[in-house]
This record gives structure tokens, C-alpha cells and sequence, in this order.
């Protein structure tokens, strides 16, 4: 008998150009794979080298995360022309997809559930499945696009085509209450929503000594992708320009990379607090976490979210959090573990940054870290994916 597994169709996931594209689909599937094992199967257009259509990879994991992946890389341009292409490579999308699709149930057998992370090209196929076959299925939404009324376009033919996938669905997993209200208010009704947060890998990031260098600073720290529409850390750079001039030693650490780096670059260049801001570049796992350790305060000045993994990151490491009230960020911060203010609200920032620092605002840590790992380890994330794959899925 073969062995059952969970299908996973992800809309991002890591690839060879991005290894943190997508990182969070990862994580949660992940976290309950030990349990149930897991197929993915990613499809992503790039550039392809002569007159290649498409590649395919597969990844058989490893002891750590023995999760069997299939990538199917599509070439970007086809024509040369806009609009073609855009037709073309939807046409050349579903091909490659309902092909693998069935090449894998062939070689695997049937899986007991399939899950689609983040609507709506690769839920034809889990509807399909469901329709042909009598798999289940069940979407998981990360996209802020629903946070807002959906408009032109989204509206007219997306909205449509998504409530037609929902009605088969079994469940639509969100990782914030909040997403799950935008989407209901954008029309997409469905009996079942459900939240889960997106996990956090607690071998890594938990509490631990700062380093020694750290110990005599204030630092402060923000880490994303830079898209500072998104984000607002040009805004975040004003906040802090004024709160250091309110709190002696404080520094501003900025974690990451994306399109904006220069702006942000420039933005730093000129601040009055140029010295004390320092763009550190990518981390990822062990040195990531001690970024965190090292900070005294996480902050993210963002203009929309849903429920950051770095929010969780942070927590778990003991690290209070300073972020806007976006999304689903007032479902996990309380005055026990950090603080909120409003939406490009510079000179609220400033001041509760520098309260910090001057410690008329204080944390414990310790109760900050353990209660993250209840609410956001990968072990009681996973337990709630596993109840869920055994309550809905077809064993």
C-alpha cells in the first residue's frame, strides 16, 4: 500500500533565484510533515536558456526537511509581446501543471489531501482533483491584496472565479482573523474559516545571550524585504532620527534586502541619526535569530500586513515588538509583550521608541519568549495542521 501524503500547490515558494521567497508556505509545511509526509509541486516562470519551454527539478529534501519537491521552471517571454505572452504562459501554466499533477499521482498515488497556499491559478487543479477524484482540498490565504475593496479587473473576473473554487473547498485557512473578515467582506463566504499562524522554528529562535558588543547599545531593529510602500521604513528611519535625539545610545539595525535598498540608502544618508543607522543585509536562521537576542525593541512601521512571521521571530526570542495596528498584528501584541501605534504615525514612534530606551516602558523577556513558543512553535502549529489534515482529509 502506498504511503498516504498531503499535495501541496504553492504560489510562492523558495526557488533557486530567491531562497526566502515564499520561506513562510515553507514553514508550514514543515511543521506537520513529520506526521504527514508532503508533495510540492511549484511552478515558476523565468528565463530559460535556447528554445527550452520549461525544466523540471526535483528535491528530495533532507533529514530536516525531507519534504519531496517538484519545481517546474516555464520560460518568462515566448512571443516578445506583452499581451501574448500573458495568454501564452497562462495556456503553457495549466499545461505544465495538470501534467505534473498527474505524473505525481501516478508515481505516488492518491494523495488524502491537497492544499493550495495563496489563490487562484493553481486551485483549477485542486477543484479538479475534488470534482474527478474526491480529494479534499483547502486554501491558505497569506495575499494582502484582500485587505482592501477589491476594484477593477479582481473584482470583475477574480472575485467570480474565486467563489467558484471556495464552494468545493473544505476549508479556507487564513493566518490572521483579520484576512479571514477582508476576504468574507470581499464577498468570498465561506462555512468554514479557520486560522492558523504561520509557524516559527523554536531550535533557532529562542532566547539567548546578546552579544557583548550589544549589551551597551539600545538597538533597535527592523527586518523585511525592502518595499518601502509596504513596509515604510523611510518613515521608520524619520521615527528614529527623532527619537535619538531624545535617548542617548540607540542604533537602528535594518535586516534585509529588495528593491528599495537604495532608496532606503538614500534616505539614511540623509538622516540627522546617519551614524546610528546601520543597513546589515541578509540574514537568515542562527544569525538571524541573534539579531534578534541583540535588539532591545523589534519594530515594523509597516502600511499593511496580515500576521508577520518576523513579528513571531522576534517573540520567540524574547524580543518585544513596536508595529503598527495592521492586520492580524493586534491578535497577537499586548502591553505584556510590545506596543502599537497608528499608521505613519512618525512622532508617536519617536516617543515610544526613545521611552524604551530611556526604560520608562520594560519587558520581561522571559514570559515573552515562552508564551510565543505556546501560541507560534513549530510543534503546536504543526499539531493544528495534523488535526486538521485528519479531520477533513480522506484517510
Amino acid at each position: 500500500m502506498r504511503e498516504p501524503y498531503v499535495l501541496h500547490l504553492p504560489k510562492w515558494y523558495p526557488h533557486r533565484g530567491d531562497p526566502l521567497d515564499g520561506i513562510f508556505v515553507k514553514r508550514h509545511i514543515t511543521c506537520a510533515h513529520r506526521e504527514i509526509p508532503a508533495m510540492v509541486i511549484y511552478l515558476r516562470s523565468e528565463p530559460l536558456p535556447g528554445a527550452l519551454l520549461w525544466k523540471s527539478e526535483w528535491e528530495q529534501g533532507d533529514e530536516d526537511t525531507p519534504i519531496v519537491t517538484l519545481r517546474v521552471y516555464y520560460r518568462k517571454h515566448l512571443s516578445g509581446f506583452s499581451f501574448p505572452d500573458r495568454l501564452l504562459k497562462l495556456l503553457l501554466y495549466y499545461l505544465l501543471l495538470f501534467t505534473y499533477g498527474v505524473k505525481v499521482i501516478i508515481k505516488r498515488g492518491r494523495p488524502c489531501m491537497v492544499v493550495v497556499h495563496v489563490l487562484l491559478r493553481s486551485a483549477l487543479l485542486a477543484a479538479t482533483l475534488r470534482l474527478i477524484c474526491r480529494i479534499p482540498f483547502v486554501v491558505v490565504e497569506h495575499n494582502t491584496r484582500f485587505l482592501s475593496k477589491m476594484s477593477g479587473w479582481h473584482a470583475r473576473v477574480g472575485l467570480p472565479l474565486i467563489k467558484m473554487i471556495l464552494r468545493s473547498a473544505s476549508a479556507v485557512i487564513t493566518v490572521s482573523q483579520d484576512l479571514g473578515l477582508a476576504m468574507r467582506q470581499n464577498g468570498l463566504v465561506h462555512r468554514n474559516y479557520l486560522r492558523i499562524f504561520n509557524s516559527v522554528d523554536t531550535t533557532i529562535f529562542h532566547p539567548a545571550d546578546p552579544a557583548p558588543a550589544s549589551t551597551e547599545k539600545f538597538i533597535v531593529l527592523h527586518v523585511s524585504e525592502f518595499k518601502n510602500d509596504h513596509k515604510n521604513i523611510t518613515g521608520l528611519i524619520d521615527a528614529f532620527s527623532i527619537a535619538s535625539g531624545w535617548a542617548e545610545n540607540m542604533e537602528l539595525h535594518l535586516v534585509g534586502y529588495g528593491r528599495d535598498e537604495d532608496l532606503v540608502s538614500q534616505k539614511i544618508a540623509e538622516s540627522t541619526a546617519a551614524s546610528k543607522i546601520i543597513m546589515i543585509g541578509t540574514l537568515t536562521g542562527p544569525t538571524l535569530a541573534q539579531a534578534y537576542c541583540n535588539a532591545k525593541l523589534f519594530v515594523l512601521f509597516s502600511n499593511r500586513e496580515n500576521m508577520p512571521c518576523v513579528i513571531a521571530e522576534s517573540l520567540c526570542c524574547g524580543t518585544p515588538v513596536l508595529s503598527t495596528r495592521v492586520g492580524g498584528v493586534g491578535e497577537v501584541i499586548h502591553p505584556g509583550n510590545g506596543m502599537t501605534v497608528g499608521i505613519n504615525a512618525v512622532g508617536e514612534l519617536a516617543k515610544v521608541m526613545a521611552d524604551c530606551a530611556n526604560g520608562k516602558i520594560r519587558f520581561d523577556r522571559n514570559a515573552i519568549a515562552d508564551e510565543a513558543a505556546q501560541r507560534f512553535s513549530d510543534r503546536a502549529i504543526g499539531e493544528e495542521w495534523v488535526n486538521l489534515y485528519r479531520r477533513l482529509g480522506s484517510w
